[in-house]
């Protein structure tokens, strides 16, 4: 049970079929003179309920009057619902579903220094670049190799000079050092820049330790705001609640029979200051009876 606003409506959750129930019990001013309304979430059929999701089939709740149990007549609506289950009204929903994906977490690339990601993307490049340069230099040798005879192999095996004649002509060497001097230049490149981000990196690092600072304080904050819940917790058991209403509907009664009494014996009061004071008294013994009913039941 769940009061919504204090002592006017009320909200009684239950389960069908795995599905949630919610009663809404709404107390009008002049409560219990007047039928308390009853109305039911989400919608529902049933021979009970009318198209307003009024509860209309219950006899405890259409012949209520002052002296009637309002905790037994929610009993008797929720027990029919229960006993004949209600079909629950389906609305289509025309609304595009996203799909989960669109519920990730996005990739922090814009973090990334594009100049740097080029960067990278070139040097993978550059590098396939040379692997195929190597290559052709190596099957250029291989070529030359395979054309020579036998005399000429052994005389490139015996004169180094002109073997390293025919590793200069693949340009093997040459390309090499080409490709290290790029390298060495976009490592600079690199370097240079990673120097310039070094304040953005300080002041995400300080940002960093800002939101830790943050953090601890509202750890603190919560720890203390958990240590008052659960000595209120300890305090106010259903056991307690319990007796506390029962006290307060026992002192309701006192004070509405007192009322009555001096209306009748000692007439020390109007008409319509009895009506008034009566109907407040049992109005508030209803609701607490009510509520010690339903309290060990949470």
């Amino acid at each position: 049970v769940t009061e919504i606003q204090r002592n006017v409506e009320f909200k009684i959750t239950f389960f069908i079929e795995e599905k949630a129930l919610n009663l809404l019990v709404f107390l009008p001013p002049n409560f219990p003179n007047e039928i308390p309304v009853v109305t039911v979430s989400p919608a529902i059929t049933h021979p009970w309920i009318n198209n307003q999701m009024v509860v209309t089939g219950c006899d405890s709740l259409n012949q209520f009057y002052m002296h009637s149990n309002l905790g037994r007549a929610l009993q008797d609506v929720c027990k029919e619902l229960i006993e004949h289950p209600p079909s629950f009204i389906q609305y289509q929903n025309h609304a595009a579903v996203s799909s989960p994906q669109s519920y990730m977490r996005p990739t922090a690339v814009e973090d990334i220094p594009s100049s740097v990601s080029t960067t990278l993307v070139e040097t993978e490049i550059d590098d396939d670049s040379t692997s195929k340069d190597k290559l052709e230099g190596f099957s250029k040798i291989t070529r030359t190799l395979d054309n020579c005879s036998v005399e000429e192999l052994k005389d490139l095996q015996n004169n180094p000079e002109k073997l390293m004649k025919l590793i200069f002509d693949a340009d093997l060497i040459n390309s090499s050092t080409r490709n290290r001097e790029d390298q060495m230049i976009r490592l600079e490149k690199i370097a240079g820049e990673n120097i310039e981000y070094g304040p953005k990196l300080y002041e995400a690092r300080q940002r960093l330790v800002d939101k830790y600072d943050e953090l601890s304080q509202l750890r603190d904050e919560f720890d203390k705001w958990s240590s008052i819940q659960n000595d209120l917790l300890e305090t106010h058991t259903r056991d307690n609640l319990h007796l506390a209403l029962q006290l307060g509907v026992s002192e309701m009664d006192e004070k509405a029979e007192k009322v009555a009494e001096q209306f009748l014996n000692e007439n020390t009061l109007e008409i319509e200051e009895f009506i008034r004071t009566f109907t407040e008294k049992r109005k508030l013994t209803h609701i607490r009876h009510w509520k010690q009913e339903n309290v060990l039941r949470l």
